[in-house]
Protein backbone atom coordinates (compact mmCIF):
# COMPACT_ATOMS: atom_id res chain seq x y z
CA UNK A 1 0.00 0.00 0.00
CA UNK A 2 2.81 2.84 0.78
CA UNK A 3 4.60 1.77 -2.93
CA UNK A 4 1.13 2.02 -4.34
CA UNK A 5 0.85 5.75 -2.74
CA UNK A 6 4.43 6.97 -3.82
CA UNK A 7 3.39 5.57 -7.43
CA UNK A 8 0.10 7.79 -7.73
CA UNK A 9 2.15 10.81 -5.92
CA UNK A 10 5.26 10.43 -9.13
CA UNK A 11 2.54 9.74 -11.60
CA UNK A 12 2.28 13.14 -12.76
CA UNK A 13 5.91 13.23 -13.14
CA UNK A 14 6.03 9.92 -14.74
CA UNK A 15 3.53 11.18 -17.50
CA UNK A 16 4.88 14.18 -17.61
CA UNK A 17 8.28 13.16 -18.23
CA UNK A 18 8.44 9.67 -19.83
CA UNK A 19 4.77 9.54 -21.61
CA UNK A 20 6.00 11.90 -24.42
CA UNK A 21 5.98 10.99 -28.16
CA UNK A 22 9.32 9.90 -28.12
CA UNK A 23 12.53 8.87 -25.67
CA UNK A 24 14.31 12.29 -27.13
CA UNK A 25 10.99 14.75 -26.04
CA UNK A 26 11.61 12.78 -22.55
CA UNK A 27 15.48 13.30 -22.32
CA UNK A 28 14.09 16.83 -22.63
CA UNK A 29 11.40 17.39 -20.19
CA UNK A 30 13.75 15.55 -17.76
CA UNK A 31 16.32 18.66 -18.29
CA UNK A 32 13.34 20.60 -17.62
CA UNK A 33 12.43 18.74 -14.71
CA UNK A 34 16.14 19.48 -13.25
CA UNK A 35 15.79 22.97 -13.83
CA UNK A 36 12.69 23.20 -12.20
CA UNK A 37 13.95 21.46 -9.16
CA UNK A 38 17.21 23.91 -9.29
CA UNK A 39 19.53 21.23 -10.30
CA UNK A 40 20.23 22.32 -13.47
CA UNK A 41 20.11 26.53 -14.21
CA UNK A 42 18.86 26.01 -17.56
CA UNK A 43 17.68 23.49 -20.04
CA UNK A 44 20.29 23.93 -23.43
CA UNK A 45 19.31 21.52 -25.50
CA UNK A 46 21.67 20.63 -28.65
CA UNK A 47 20.45 18.59 -32.01
CA UNK A 48 18.69 16.45 -32.49
CA UNK A 49 16.95 17.34 -29.60
CA UNK A 50 14.14 19.96 -30.29
CA UNK A 51 12.64 22.56 -27.71
CA UNK A 52 9.41 21.43 -26.28
CA UNK A 53 7.55 24.85 -25.91
CA UNK A 54 6.57 27.24 -23.20
CA UNK A 55 2.98 24.99 -23.06
CA UNK A 56 5.22 21.68 -22.37
CA UNK A 57 7.33 23.34 -20.33
CA UNK A 58 4.14 24.79 -18.15
CA UNK A 59 2.81 21.31 -18.13
CA UNK A 60 6.12 19.50 -16.73
CA UNK A 61 6.73 22.03 -13.88
CA UNK A 62 2.20 21.98 -12.65
CA UNK A 63 3.57 18.08 -12.83
CA UNK A 64 6.66 18.56 -10.36
CA UNK A 65 4.12 20.50 -8.17
CA UNK A 66 1.41 18.04 -8.07
CA UNK A 67 3.50 15.72 -6.87
CA UNK A 68 4.99 17.69 -4.24
CA UNK A 69 8.85 17.97 -5.66
CA UNK A 70 10.14 20.95 -4.70
CA UNK A 71 13.38 23.14 -5.61
CA UNK A 72 15.91 20.83 -3.43
CA UNK A 73 17.60 24.66 -2.03
CA UNK A 74 14.10 24.24 -0.61
CA UNK A 75 15.14 20.87 1.15
CA UNK A 76 18.04 21.50 2.10
CA UNK A 77 17.20 25.17 3.85
CA UNK A 78 14.68 22.78 5.65
CA UNK A 79 16.82 20.60 7.59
Amino acid sequence: PEARKIFERLLPVTRAVYHRGSHMEGTVALKLGLVHRGILDHATIREPLKNLGEKAEAEIFAAFGAAGIGRVDQLLAAE
